[in-house]
């Protein structure tokens, strides 16, 4: 039973990573967005964004790819980063260690973050009016990576309350490519998992502080 229901898990998101070209066909009417409402959730402080998986996608055929202990050694890196979306219209990536990937939900567990930051792990975002969603450049650590957020997949939640009140976890999904390039026979879909902080439970400002969140 575990097996059907991983297979056709597997089979909806691959589905989700093909039709996700169809929002970039030039002249398909796109839904207006409400922008100030969407930048309200999407730049809120209390909350980091953890890659929860990762689907790769060359032509018609595509990889579902997370990292778990023991497997996929080149996606080690998704444990120790976490991103958020500054006002200052930086993505920043975060070092940190605690819940990742595909997971339990839950509002017990720790995460850890490093107190420093680092100038070459920002990368940029911007509104994008004719498209109506967020563009991305520059993505940590892909560089050559660029793209937008889909649309279909918007964060909801504007603090830890409404997160809770939410009952499941928050994601939104990013859609990049190779330099930036729409018509790239490859592409990637980065499905981002909401981790909002509960509490503070250790604070040393000079080396690293750790909270109770929801993941």
């Amino acid at each position: 039973m575990k097996t059907l229901l991983l297979a056709s898990r597997f089979a909806v998101i691959v589905l989700l990573a093909f039709s996700c070209r169809d929002s970039d066909i030039t002249g398909v009417e796109r839904p207006q967005i409400d922008k100030t409402e969407l930048l309200s959730r999407l730049t809120a402080n209390e909350r980091f964004w953890r890659i929860e998986y990762i689907i790769e996608v060359k032509g018609k055929d595509s990889t579902y790819l997370v990292h778990h202990e023991g497997t996929n050694d080149s996606l080690t890196w998704t444990k120790y980063i976490a991103y958020q979306f500054s006002n200052k219209m930086e993505l920043v990536a975060k070092d940190c260690i605690g819940p990742f990937g595909e997971t339990d939900y839950s509002d017990q567990d720790r995460l850890s973050t490093g107190s420093m930051s680092f100038e070459d792990r920002k990368g940029q975002w911007f509104w994008d009016e004719a498209r109506q969603t967020i563009q991305l450049s520059n993505f940590f650590p892909k560089r050559t990576l660029s793209g937008h957020l889909d649309t279909n997949w918007l964060p909801t939640c504007r603090n830890a309350q409404e997160a809770k009140a939410l009952g499941h976890p928050e994601r939104m999904r990013l859609i990049l490519h190779p330099d930036g390039n729409r018509n790239s026979v490859i592409s990637y879909v980065y499905c981002l998992r909401a981790i909002w902080f509960l509490e503070v439970l250790s604070n040393d400002r000079q080396k690293s502080m750790t909270f109770r969140v929801l993941y």
